[in-house]
């Protein structure tokens, strides 16, 4: 599955977690919400059934990158 550039890329809300985030932009642009989590998340370790945000699949539509886009989130 590839990523595909949203028509409208949007940042998060203040203080919005990453689910919340991944759903509102599954929602605005019409996709599968769980297919969105499955493109911008992986494998916390192989094998794992938790996933991970990759901050650089959900920024693939901001030509400046993950911290132009607003992508702050601390670490677990």
């Amino acid at each position: 599955m590839l990523l595909r550039t949203l028509p409208d890329p949007v940042p998060p809300a203040r203080h919005e977690i990453p689910p919340s985030y991944i759903s509102r932009l599954a929602t605005l642009h019409g996709l599968d919400i769980n297919g969105l989590w499955l493109q911008v998340t992986q494998p916390a370790y192989p094998g794992a059934g938790r996933r991970i945000v990759v901050p650089e699949r959900l920024a693939w539509g901001h030509p400046e990158g993950v911290s132009a886009c607003g992508l702050t989130w601390p670490d677990d």
